[in-house]
């Protein structure tokens, strides 16, 4: 567990044996990213954690919209110069680009819920009912689209939103082959996915953390 590592300065995010730390380095600034992992370094050796700072599995994003971007020395870690300059990264299940664009994202979202279309298939194959269709569908394909939905749902452009009601109406025409989509949702008391990232997670997030003031997204 690494919940006692403190690092001065950067914002540092950490979830059991995984940290993920950001800075922001103004123009013609210096990076403090040697020091960062240094830190880190230090920390791995002095509680004799040896594999929590891998530079194998280690990854560096630069997030910039300058038109000459700012070269960086490499990062060192273990005596070992951390190569991989990513265009994106994936920090609990969230695919972050360089150019903060949902893409990449959205893209690992519909290949994962598209895969699990085929299991929807089996079971209506196997003449499970509509209700258990969609109850599997709310809670095994839909549930990967909703992961992080109020991190990306107010960002993301119609075309991607549109990726997203596709995945949708495809698994609507397996729960009911001869039926219009919007008619589907209705029989099944199923809510749009747009309209339910938007009423049932976004709003109702961020009305919780406008009214709560102890709450973490709270602005101070």
């Amino acid at each position: 567990m690494i919940n006692d590592l403190d690092i001065s300065g950067p914002y540092l995010w950490r979830f059991v044996d995984d940290t993920t730390a950001s800075e922001v380095v103004l123009k013609g600034g210096v990076s403090k990213a040697q020091e960062i992992a240094d830190q880190v370094t230090k920390w791995s050796s002095e509680n004799r954690v040896q594999l929590i700072i891998n530079s194998d599995q280690c990854k560096e994003l630069r997030i910039s919209f300058a038109r000459n971007k700012q070269d960086f020395e490499p990062i060192v870690i273990n005596e070992k110069e951390l190569e991989l300059v990513v265009e994106s990264a994936k920090p609990l299940g969230v695919t972050i680009s360089n150019n903060l664009s949902w893409n990449a994202h959205i893209e690992e979202v519909i290949k994962k819920a598209s895969k699990r279309l085929y299991y929807l298939v089996q079971l209506r194959r196997a003449k499970v009912p509509p209700c258990d269709l969609a109850l599997f569908y709310t809670s095994c394909i839909r549930s990967v689209m909703d992961h992080a939905a109020p991190v990306f749902h107010h960002s993301l452009p119609k075309y991607l939103m549109n990726e997203l009601v596709r995945i949708e109406k495809r698994a609507m025409k397996i729960v009911q082959p001869n039926t219009d989509y919007q008619a589907v949702l209705a029989n099944l008391n199923i809510e749009p996915i747009i309209q339910h990232h938007s009423k049932l997670i976004c709003n109702k997030l961020f009305r919780k953390a406008r009214s709560d003031p102890s709450h973490k997204l709270k602005l101070t």
